[in-house]
C-alpha cells in the first residue's frame, strides 16, 4: 500500500483524544500484511522514534527521499 519515503498522517477517525492531526510520519517499511513501520517526520528531518501501525489508519500526504532524511 505504501512505499518507503511516503509521508503519512493518521486519519481523523483514528486520532486519539488530544492528538495533533498535523503530525507527519515517514514510512520506513510496508510489511504487506496490513502493518506499516513509520518514524516521526518534522520539517524535512526524520526522528528516531519508530512505530508500527495498521496501514488503514494512515493516509499519504507526500513523499521524500529516505536517503536524504537519514543522511546516507
Amino acid at each position: 500500500m505504501f512505499e518507503p519515503g511516503d509521508i503519512v498522517k493518521i486519519k481523523k477517525d483514528y486520532l486519539d483524544k488530544g492528538e495533533d492531526p498535523t503530525t507527519e510520519y515517514a514510512v520506513i517499511e510496508d510489511y504487506g500484511d496490513g502493518k506499516v513501520k513509520v518514524a516521526c517526520h518534522w520539517n524535512g528531518f526524520m526522528g528516531y522514534l519508530l512505530y508500527t501501525w495498521p496501514d488503514y489508519t494512515m493516509e499519504k500526504v507526500g513523499h521524500v527521499d529516505l536517503d536524504k532524511l537519514t543522511n546516507k
